[in-house]
């Protein structure tokens, strides 16, 4: 009833139809100027998860901010703890301490531009420059401080370079001082002085500018650097402002280019460019409706979002082929245009319908997984998928009935023609039809394998990773790591159980920076409240600390290059002060140590506040360097300190009652978050798949009327996904969220062509009541578009092999590899098994 009324709608208002189309497409593509993007990976996770919650938590109350770093290398190895090297290092900070974001001059395009972004509010922004940085907070040469005793033998907080030294002695010495401090020795510099980082705060909210702050950045460093200096600049931040950049980039060449590539493939096939172009048209704007609704919901454009027009083009185009197949087969068959739409139609219509249903199921599924971004990637695929079948409905038939019957009748000829799709076809044809048993057992074969390749997959994802090998990000994190303790950092998190604290104090809240001059904020306060700063408090972090230092990867590589906690504060103290860099081993005696840094220190102790909280001290952070940003490394040094921790228990602490309650130790960072979100994607996307792999299997069960055709129908999915992964597997390629996605596309796909082929092979059967002319059918018509559609998808997306960005790399890849498999399994191996087991099928057993 449906399918007759979209149909007859078609056939009859063909021109209202184009119109309509036109105008929801301009309504779309008005929500385009107000495309906005977010790759922040704390966004990957709900804002209300406990890891997030803790993460803004612990950078409000130490004041952190997210890092930038800029990595200054002597290309040589020589040292560049010069009086040349400190005054160009000297130079560069100043000139980035001016740095501001400049809000750009209004023109008459940026005005128009504005009155697109109809969905902005552009009355709250502001024209006057933004802070980019927390300038205060910079960690350079130029702006950090020294700790020294003055000819009275008091302790003093000075800066360590206010002004280049003069002399080459000088400037040695420099490299000793910081050498000699645990805090900047090997982390701010190379022990050598070869390499000097300038390490840049964000301001809040300024993160996604980072992209921006590291081209200027760059342009200062080159104005100064000489011939045998070169430099990096990296970060977590950098890596997903620079993809954010790149992505629109490799999406306005790439896209395109599949796009091409697909519509000369299709020419090739149809020679028709009046056909051809149909297809392509409802591409477009099911892209554009999909992309303008996402929009028009107010959600942001995320890594996974840049890549839905890459997702929804195959899909679309999967339906078109087979219309253009079907019609191309039985125009020559029919003297009226109508009636061979209807035939057509009424023969794919439930085929369609359920290919489509099946692939929504598939992307919906996404929802499961919590995690916002991916959600919004699968709700909006899936909307794409509805909009593609209904288009694919009403859209081609009027698209049709306005071409002249002389370019339908050129059309028709060219179906009659004999191409190699047919030879290929007809291969598989006499492969299946002679060697079943084989074609079977081979598949088992294959299956068994898998396994034991998914076994080997190693979960593991990495910003850095996202940027080929080559890719200026790519270079930048392996120097500077080589040379720094790490750029990659995550806190450890050390709190005083708010069980055991005073009531009175439990609700005191840290102060602000305008409070730093009105107390001393590390004297001795109450020796009866517990701290973090009671000895047994500071000596189970220095265990920590050590064994931090000790934890290897697989191949014996130290994971993390360093930490700077607030052990490292103390014995830097104590060693100036009385020469003993032991730990402090009363609270009096750190407390002692603290005051004297804050009352020789002209900023009142505030650099300390981002280690420890001041007044009665009930939590203080370390920060953990990491060599690398790979999630599987977080994960191997928190499993350690866990394992730790149970065969060294921690500090505990009794309440008024006497009870005893331990310390509480917790991770946060860039480097938890990536950690935790990728933990849930897997678990996620694991659920989903299995749901909607249920589901779809019960909906092939409604659709056949039968578990048998179902099972087998479920196969080409089942192979493929197998061995792709298994693929990765033996491949060493880490499991990330890209590929995670890539198995809803599968599921979409590889059911299709079953659907496509179960279907017509049990119409062909009730018609024909002969299983031998059934199956020779079945490769005259229907095994040839789904072939067309293998060629068409597989070839159409290998542009993206070139593609600058390994995400994009990755979908090209793979989507070539699931046509591939999954058209060869439905071509070869479903023949095979119905070859063998035809009599036992429902449909054929009745006329057997």
């Amino acid at each position: 009833m449906v399918q007759k009324m979209l149909t007859e709608f078609a056939i009859k208002r063909p021109k209202l139809i184009m119109v309509l189309s036109v105008l929801i497409t301009i309504f779309f593509l008005a929500a385009f100027p107000s495309l906005r993007t977010d790759t922040d990976p704390v966004h990957m996770l709900p804002q209300d998860n406990e890891t997030v919650v803790l993460y803004d938590q612990i950078k409000e109350e130490f004041h952190l901010s997210d890092i930038v770093a800029l990595g200054i290398k002597t290309k040589d190895g020589s040292s560049l703890f010069t009086v040349d090297g400190l005054t160009k290092i000297h130079k560069i900070t100043e000139e980035i301490l001016d740095i501001v974001d400049e809000p750009q001059a209004e023109t008459d395009m940026s005005r128009f531009f504005k009155k697109l972004q109809f969905l902005k509010d552009h009355s709250k922004e502001s024209q006057e420059a933004k802070e980019i940085m927390v300038k205060e907070d910079i960690i350079s040469l130029s702006t950090i401080d020294d700790i020294v005793l003055n000819e009275n033998g008091e302790l003093l907080v000075t800066p360590l370079m206010a002004q280049p030294p003069k002399t080459e002695a000088e400037a040695a010495e420099k490299l000793a001082i910081l050498n000699d401090n645990p805090m900047y020795g090997g982390k701010l510099i190379a022990r050598d002085g070869s390499l000097v980082g300038i390490f840049m705060p964000l301001q809040k909210g300024m993160k996604e500018r980072s992209y921006a702050l590291g081209e200027k950045v760059k342009a200062i460093a080159e104005k100064y650097l000489g011939e045998n200096e070169t430099y990096y600049f990296a970060g977590l931040p950098i890596a997903e402002s620079t993809f954010g950049n790149e992505m629109f980039i490799q999406m306005a060449v790439y896209a395109p280019m599949a796009g091409l590539v697909i519509f000369l493939l299709m020419l090739f096939f149809f020679r028709s460019v009046k056909i051809v172009i149909a297809p392509m048209i409802l591409g477009g704007m099911t892209v554009i409706w999909s992309m303008g609704a996402l929009i028009y919901s107010g959600n942001v454009i995320h890594i996974m979002s840049s890549m839905i027009p890459i997702f929804l083009l195959p899909i679309v185009v999967l339906d078109s082929i087979h219309i253009l197949s079907l019609m191309s087969a039985k125009m020559s068959q029919s003297e009226s245009k109508p009636e061979t739409i209807r035939q057509v139609m009424k023969e794919l219509f439930l085929p369609m319908l359920y290919t489509s249903l099946t692939t929504m199921v598939g992307f919906a599924s996404l929802a499961a997984t919590g995690i916002p971004p991916v959600v919004v990637f699968g709700v909006t695929i899936a909307f794409g998928v509805f909009l593609a079948w209904i288009l694919s409905i009403v859209f081609i038939p009027a698209y049709t009935m306005l071409l002249s019957d002389k370019a339908l009748q050129a059309f028709a000829r060219q179906g009659e023609k004999k191409s190699f799709v047919v030879e290929i076809v007809q291969s598989a044809h006499k492969l299946a039809w002679n060697y079943p048993k084989a074609i079977i057992l081979v598949s088992l074969l294959v299956m068994m394998v898998s396994i034991v390749g998914i076994r080997q997959i190693i979960i593991n994802d990495n910003p850095v990773r996202w940027f080929k090998n080559g890719h200026d990000l790519r270079i930048a994190d392996l120097a500077m790591n080589e040379k720094l303790a790490g750029t990659y950092m995550a806190n450890l998190y050390f709190e005083i159980p708010e069980e055991v604290i005073p009531k009175e104090k439990s609700g005191e809240t840290a102060a602000s920076e305008d409070e730093f001059s009105e107390f001393d904020d590390f004297e001795e306060q109450e020796v009866d409240v517990p701290s973090v700063k009671d000895p047994e408090v500071i000596a189970y972090i220095n265990k920590i600390d050590e064994h931090l230092k000790q934890i290897k990867d697989s191949q014996g590589h130290n994971i993390v290059g360093g930490v700077t906690s607030l052990v490292d504060v103390l014995r830097k103290i104590g060693k100036t002060a009385l020469g003993d860099d032991s730990i402090p081993t009363t609270r009096e005696q750190v407390s002692q140590y603290l005051f004297l840094y804050e009352s020789g220190d002209i900023k009142r102790g505030k650099d300390l506040w981002k280690i420890v909280t001041p007044v009665d001290s009930p939590s203080t952070q370390t920060w953990v360097y990491f060599k690398s940003g790979d999630n599987q490394n977080m994960m191997a040094v928190a499993d350690s300190v866990e394992q730790f921790m149970k065969e060294n228990p921690v500090p505990t602490f009794a309440n008024a009652e006497g009870k005893e309650f331990p310390l509480k130790v917790e991770w946060s960072g860039l480097m938890k978050i990536n950690n935790v979100w990728q933990s849930e994607m897997v678990s996620g996307m694991r659920d989903a798949l299995i749901g909607s792999f249920v589901i779809v299997f019960l909906m092939m069960v409604f659709l056949f009327r039968s578990v048998k055709w179902a099972f087998i129908a479920m196969l080409p999915l089942s192979i493929t996904i197998m061995f792709i992964y298994g693929l990765i597997g033996f491949a060493g390629k880490f499991y990330d969220m890209p590929i995670a996605v890539l198995s809803s596309l599968t599921l979409g796909l590889s059911v299709d062509f079953a659907i496509h082929f179960i279907e017509h092979a049990i119409a062909y059967n009730k018609k024909n009541r002969h299983f031998a002319k059934t199956y020779d059918e079945i490769f005259k018509g229907t095994a040839q578009a789904i072939w067309r559609n293998v060629l068409v998808i597989s070839i159409g997306f290998t542009p993206l092999f070139g593609a600058a960005l390994v995400p994009y790399l990755t979908v090209g890849s793979f989507f070539f590899l699931i046509m591939l498999i999954s058209g060869l399994t439905t071509l070869v191996l479903m023949p095979a098994i119905l070859r063998q087991f035809h009599q036992w099928l429902p449909g054929f057993k009745e006329y057997v």
